[in-house]
């Protein structure tokens, strides 16, 4: 059974750097074959297309038929699995999206017959952008395959609300090249995010559950935090290196899903500082800095 823990993720702000930090990959909350319900629509289908949702050796997958045989679902492609709804929540003031990361867990049956066709983003149930499908044919070992990166926009271009909507993703398709049927496999779908920030803070945001922090032109430090499920209490805390106790709040009643926290950080010097959240599923620190 697919299961979601909570894991903790901050963003670590760095005056002045030349490329963003990335801090893990988000996993999606919505994943389907398309053409979802449509037997006579061509492509091969994705069976359990959630299984995507983590990396845990339970996976989509798609049998396809021979190459050049194509009568409705039994085909020689298939159609494409769609992975949305990753989570981001990316500020939307003075940001400049500067790359996409997807990374896909995936093997084949067969060594060299199964290969991508389409990789490509997805916005409001369109592709969008180029296809950076691979070239290389899928081997039989369950790997992860990266497309995209820290500075590759796919070909467009995205704001952050583009990249905060439920509706973003990355879409997958693949073809048989041999004479027989094969099978395809995806276990897990990742993406991470890459974004600047017009004031020279350059950093990133990823789309596991839990926790993130960012300091605002140095005024202000925003704590943005998600939850998988419902907590009956929670403390949000920020400490100096030192132990020092510099905020602290008590979280009562809170509902699965997204929250936001922000203070004053005028007096904060230059340094690195704590946060941690402490809640009934477990206790999680990370640490963010903040530049002269």
């Amino acid at each position: 059974m697919k299961k979601t823990i909570l894991t903790l993720v901050l963003m670590t702000a760095f005056v002045y750097s030349a490329m963003p930090q990335s801090q893990g990959p988000y996993n999606p909350g919505t994943a389907q074959s398309s053409q979802n319900g449509c037997l006579s629509c061509l492509g091969s289908i994705w069976g359990n297309p959630n299984y995507v949702m983590a990396s845990d050796n339970q996976t989509a997958s798609t049998t396809m038929a021979a190459v050049s045989n194509c009568f409705q679902s039994t085909c020689w492609y298939s159609r494409e699995l769609l992975s949305t709804n990753f989570g981001f929540n990316v500020p939307t003031s003075n940001i400049n999206i500067v790359g996409i990361k997807a990374e896909i867990q995936r093997n084949a049956f067969s060594a060299n017959v199964i290969k991508d066709t389409i990789v490509r983003l997805l916005l409001s149930g369109a592709t969008i952008g180029n296809n950076l499908a691979l070239a290389n044919k899928w081997g039989i070992t369950n790997n992860y395959y990266t497309y995209g990166g820290a500075t590759n926009m796919w070909g467009t271009a995205l704001t952050p609300a583009n990249v905060n909507d439920a509706t973003f993703g990355v879409s997958l398709k693949t073809a048989n090249t041999s004479t027989s049927n094969q099978s395809a496999y995806v276990d897990h779908v990742r993406m991470t995010v890459y974004y600047t920030t017009t004031t020279g803070i350059t950093y990133s945001v990823s789309s596991e559950n839990g926790i993130s922090a960012y300091f605002n032109d140095r005024r202000n430090l925003t704590l943005s935090y998600r939850l998988d499920k419902d907590a009956s209490s929670a403390q949000l805390s920020v400490y100096n290196l030192l132990g020092q106790s510099l905020y602290s709040k008590k979280l009562e009643d809170l509902s699965a899903g997204s929250h936001m926290e922000e203070f004053g950080t005028s007096a904060f010097e230059a340094g690195v500082y704590v946060v941690r959240l402490s809640t009934p599923q477990g206790e999680y620190t990370r640490k963010v800095t903040l530049g002269q």
